[in-house]
């Protein structure tokens, strides 16, 4: 007898006595939904998997809550009692008699992955890359186990009773060298989770068109960071504003972005991406154009300094949410990693503007020094909106040789 069951065993021991395996289960706790419920990730709306789904101990209160659910369970006999006990949810269950690894589910096509008592019986690498892959940007996954004790920490009943399990095999959920039940080890659960986003990185580093997004995203934040970084010294250094109307002019480029937004909003759908994000550029760069002009023409004022401001908030506002998608785009089945580096990027690219504003403005160059930090970045930010909008046109031009026949069929084998 081998010491740990082997995974295709594994998978087809439950269904034996797939009645009995129901009624001897025990339900989960009330709080691991209300939990799923509470984030968002399971409603009414929610588009769900749920990797072997057995007789239903997790799908019946994911379906209760009004998830629409697709279940996978690599048992015939196991998939029929699910059928038969839930068949009154209707078109909100579709059951896949599939192991995971088969299963064919689109790419980001779910809000919430699950694995109840599930996920021991796969491979953590391969398996995790394929939950990435059928999740949204912004998508859950909820893996959960019920443990019968801690070998660790052992109770009186534990202890009577552990001679009776030695001489049988182990399951995957007890992992290998260890007596520290799988769902228990939390710290390399969680290093399995980091290791699969770190490992889809590489892949989105080597697209030309994902650095150009990236890039006009990190610049145009940076150009607003670097307003606020140095707005302040250059209006009391120069004016000597009182803070009450200090923070009124600080809030001008808020009400541009507001604008910006609600514009690329209005025309999203028949504007090009790369287009909004180029135009974008253009307005933001209009700001230190404008501002620059009228201190050097000898008009110089707190209305001159912030008022051209307005013109940030407006142009990133169209360029943000537009250089965004575009981000989560280029790779679609790797958009969960890619929302993550975007913001990543975001923020490192403002605070890089805000502390290179802070190192370089003094009194006696605030106002000239700000307007000519905010000018490279947006004209950084246009030259990578216009990248972005040259790798587009060159991956347009090569799409239909990729999606012949033969690259479609090699892709989805």
């Amino acid at each position: 007898m081998s010491d740990v069951i082997s995974l295709e065993e594994g998978r087809r021991a439950f269904g034996a006595n797939s009645e009995a395996y129901n009624d001897a289960r025990p339900a989960y706790p009330p709080r691991v939904y209300d939990i799923l419920r509470d984030q968002g990730a399971a409603s009414q709306t929610a588009r769900v998997f749920e990797i072997g789904a057995g007789t239903g101990q997790a799908t019946a209160p994911l379906l209760a809550l009004g998830c629409t659910i697709t279940a996978l369970e690599p048992d015939e006999r196991l998939a029929t009692t699910l059928a038969d006990r839930l068949k009154h949810y209707g078109s909100l269950l579709t059951i896949m008699q599939s192991s995971f690894e088969d299963s064919l589910l689109p790419s980001a096509g779910f809000d919430l992955g699950v694995a109840a008592m599930a996920f021991h019986w796969l491979q953590p690498d391969s398996a995790l890359a394929k939950v990435f892959r059928l999740l949204r940007p912004g998508g859950w996954w909820a893996m959960w186990w019920t443990v019968f004790g801690d070998p660790a920490d052992m109770d009186p009943f534990q202890r009577r009773t552990q001679a009776l399990f030695q001489p049988l095999s182990r399951s995957p959920s007890n992992a290998a060298g260890s007596n520290r039940p799988f769902a228990l080890d939390k710290d390399v659960r969680m290093a399995e989770l980091h290791a699969q986003q770190f490992r889809a990185y590489p892949a989105l580093f080597r697209v030309p068109r994902f650095w150009a997004y990236g890039l006009c995203m990190s610049f145009s934040v940076g150009a607003f960071y670097a307003f606020l970084a140095g707005a302040p010294l250059a209006a009391t250094s120069a004016f000597d504003l009182e803070p009450g109307v200090l923070g009124f002019f600080m809030g001008v480029t808020t009400l541009g972005y507001i604008f910006g937004s609600f514009l690329s909003g209005r025309y999203a759908g028949r504007v090009p991406l790369t287009t909004m994000m180029i135009v974008g550029r253009i307005v933001a760069c209009a700001c230190p154009i404008i501002g620059l002009t009228l201190f050097l023409a000898g008009f110089r004022s707190a209305l001159t300094l912030f008022g051209p401001c307005i013109l940030i908030g407006i142009g990133n506002g169209l360029t943000m949410p537009s250089a965004n998608a575009g981000m989560l785009s280029v790779r679609p089945d790797l958009a969960g990693s890619s929302a993550g580096l975007a913001g990543a990027m975001t923020i490192g690219g403002g605070a890089v503007l805000s502390s290179a504003t802070g190192a370089v403005l003094t009194q006696n160059n605030a106002t000239y020094g700000l307007f000519t930090i905010i000018l490279l970045s947006t004209a950084t930010g246009l030259l990578a909106a216009s990248l972005a909008a040259m790798a587009e046109k060159r991956d347009l031009a090569t799409a239909p040789a990729a999606s012949s026949p033969t690259a479609s069929q090699a892709e989805g084998g």
